[in-house]
């Protein structure tokens, strides 16, 4: 595990090129899996995908007194102060999915940890608890926090987020001197605070809809099935910037841990590069008794 701080500009418009020199991949290299699963059978799941019980198996507790710092990474953002537009809620397979349509490129990210490769952005998650302080995925010294935020991110040369997650991963841990992995998670985690984030309010909102004209409401099954064709817009644009934390108010800059983890749902392919913020957001206690699932994900 390695902490490393990271300029908090996000305004970048360049279009990312590849610096490294990769061969063509091809999707029909790789198969996806036709087997169903549940997050109330959890325990099965290594049964049908061996790499479910591997040994960089996400998500993690991030021992801050184990982490080991260098000045040699960061991540470079683009486009995440570009109002996105298009969104609408819909539920579809085991998860709710926030659809966006960008008009040109979509944010993406790239930097020294991941070797200047460019990555795009194909889905975003939210992890919600059954009970508050549980909900996110990672957790601190043990302590686990409201929801967590994932940005998942692929390798542009994959072209699409589906083949980078089962793509064959790279090996090493050390993300100066390894190949960068397929897929690149950036998480955020959220602690109940006494006001509510506006900046939350748009997708809440779009979830409670959906949630009310779907009969869905927090007491509901986590599976959400049978799950409604329904799909509910979001009137105003969303912004990924206005999701991130506070800097570090000595450095102005996010402090990031990293380090070379998995998928969290079969095939828990172990293809991914976490950074994981250190700075923790803040969602309002009325917002956190808005979950109607465990994670919703959008996909361009």
């Amino acid at each position: 595990m390695l902490l490393f701080f990271t300029d908090t500009s996000v305004d970048a418009q360049e279009d990312f090129e590849d610096y490294l020199d990769y061969p063509d991949y091809l999707a029909d290299q790789v198969q996806p899996s036709t087997t169903s699963w549940s997050y109330q059978d959890q325990q099965s799941w290594g049964a049908h995908w061996p790499e479910c019980r591997g040994g960089r198996q996400s998500p993690v507790d991030i021992d801050t007194s184990l982490v080991a710092s260098t000045p040699y990474l960061n991540l470079h953002f683009s486009r995440f102060n570009q109002p996105l537009f298009g969104y609408s809620v819909r539920a579809e397979d085991r998860a709710i999915r926030l659809r966006a349509a960008f008009k040109g490129p979509g944010p993406g990210i790239t930097g020294t940890a991941l070797r200047w490769v460019p990555y795009q952005l194909g889905a975003m998650s939210w992890h919600w608890g059954g009970h508050r302080g549980t909900g996110s995925e990672h957790s601190f010294n043990y302590v686990q926090y409201d929801a967590e935020l994932q940005l998942h991110f692929f390798s542009k040369k994959y072209g699409s987020l589906e083949v980078a997650s089962l793509a064959p991963g790279s090996e090493g841990d050390n993300p100066r001197t390894s190949l960068p992995q397929p897929v690149a998670i950036l998480s955020v985690l959220f602690k109940e605070a006494n006001e509510s984030n506006p900046r939350l309010e748009q997708l809440l909102e779009a979830i409670q809809v959906w949630a009310r004209l779907t009969n869905h409401s927090s007491s509901s099954s986590s599976n959400l099935e049978p799950f409604s064709s329904l799909e509910v817009p979001i009137s105003e644009p969303i912004v990924l910037a206005d999701l991130f934390p506070l800097p570090d108010p000595v450095t102005d800059q996010w402090k990031v841990f990293t380090y070379r983890g998995s998928l969290t749902t079969p095939p828990c392919s172990e293809v991914v590069q976490y950074f994981v913020m250190a700075e923790v957001n803040a969602i309002g206690s009325e917002q956190v008794g808005k979950k109607y699932f465990e994670f919703f994900e959008f996909f361009k």
